[in-house]
C-alpha cells in the first residue's frame, strides 16, 4: 500500500521534470480523496471502512507529491502507517461504543461551529507558524491543515460544561498536531520540497469540497440522501469495473449445455 507514495518521494526529482505526469497524478489523487473521503464517511462495516480510509488516506499523500510537499508526504507515510497499526488493533472496540451510542441519540455538531471551526483552526495554524523560526510550508497549505484540524473543533448543540471541555479539547488537538507538523521538518530525512502554487490551490479547492460534504452530511442529511446512498454504495466502482474486466476478459462461469450434457451421459453410464 505504501509503496507509491514511497517510490514518489524517492522520485521526486524526476517528478518535477515531468509536469503532465504531475498534472496527471494532481487529478487522480484529487479524485481519489473525494471519493474514498466521501465513501469511508459513509459505510457501517468496519473493515470495509478501513480500507476506504486507506484510500482516502493514500490519495491524500499522493496529492501532496503531486503539490510539491515530499516531506510532508514522507512524515504522512510515517504517521498513517501508525494511526492505520492503531486503528486495526483498536477495531474491535467499535461494537461496544456502536452499542453505547444505540443508547442515547447522537449529539449532532452546532451549525455555527461547523463553519466557524475552520476559521478558528486557520488562525491558530498561521499563529504557530508564523511564531516558528523556519518557514515549513506555504500559505495555502496551512488552509488544508486549517480544514484536516477543523471537525475537532465541532461544538455539540447543547450547551454546558461538556461543551467548553470539547472547546479546549479541540484547540488543544489543533495545536499539538500543528506543533507536531513544525518540529517533524527538523527531521534530517533529506527530502527536499519544491511547491507549485497552482497545484496546492487545487489541492486547498479539493479538501474544501472534501469539508463541505462534511458539513452538509451532518447539518443537512436530508438534502444529501442521494449523495448518501451513491457514497454507501462506492459510487458503483466495483459494478463498474467487474463489468469492463469481464468485456475485457470473458469468463464462463457455468459450464456450457454441451459439456452438462455429456457430463451427465458419462455418469449415467457409469451407473
Amino acid at each position: 500500500v505504501n509503496l507509491g507514495g514511497f517510490v514518489l518521494v524517492r522520485f521526486a526529482p524526476l517528478l518535477e521534470q515531468a509536469l503532465p505526469a504531475r498534472s496527471v497524478l494532481l487529478l487522480v489523487s484529487a479524485g481519489t480523496v473525494l471519493l474514498a473521503g466521501l465513501v469511508m464517511l459513509t459505510r457501517i462495516s468496519i473493515k470495509v471502512k478501513l480500507a476506504w480510509s486507506t484510500v482516502a488516506q493514500m490519495g491524500f499523500m499522493l496529492l501532496e507529491c503531486a503539490a510539491g510537499l515530499y516531506l510532508f508526504a514522507a512524515l504522512h507515510l510515517i504517521g498513517h502507517s501508525l494511526y492505520k497499526a492503531h486503528a486495526f488493533l483498536s477495531a474491535s472496540s467499535v461494537v461496544r461504543e456502536t452499542r453505547l451510542q444505540a443508547l442515547h441519540s447522537p449529539a449532532q455538531p452546532a451549525g455555527m461551529s461547523v463553519v466557524l471551526a475552520p476559521v478558528v483552526s486557520l488562525a491558530l495554524v498561521l499563529a504557530l507558524h508564523s511564531a516558528s523560526p523556519h518557514a515549513a510550508w506555504p500559505w495555502w497549505w496551512s488552509g488544508v491543515l486549517a480544514l484536516a484540524w477543523a471537525p475537532l473543533l465541532w461544538l455539540p448543540a447543547s450547551s454546558g460544561t461538556a461543551r467548553v471541555r470539547r472547546a479546549l479539547l479541540g484547540l488543544l488537538g489543533a495545536a499539538a498536531l500543528t506543533l507536531a507538523a513544525l518540529l517533524a521538518h527538523l527531521l534530517p530525512l533529506q527530502i527536499a520540497d519544491a511547491p507549485n502554487t497552482w497545484f496546492g490551490v487545487a489541492a486547498l479547492l479539493t479538501m474544501l469540497a472534501l469539508y463541505t460534504c462534511m458539513g452538509l452530511l451532518q447539518l443537512a442529511p436530508h438534502s444529501m440522501a442521494a449523495w448518501r446512498r451513491r457514497s454507501y454504495a462506492g459510487f458503483y466502482l466495483d459494478e463498474a469495473y467487474t463489468r469492463l474486466a469481464l468485456q475485457c476478459w470473458p469468463a464462463h462461469w457455468a459450464p456450457s449445455a454441451r459439456r452438462a450434457a455429456s457430463e451427465l451421459v458419462s455418469d449415467g453410464s457409469r451407473q
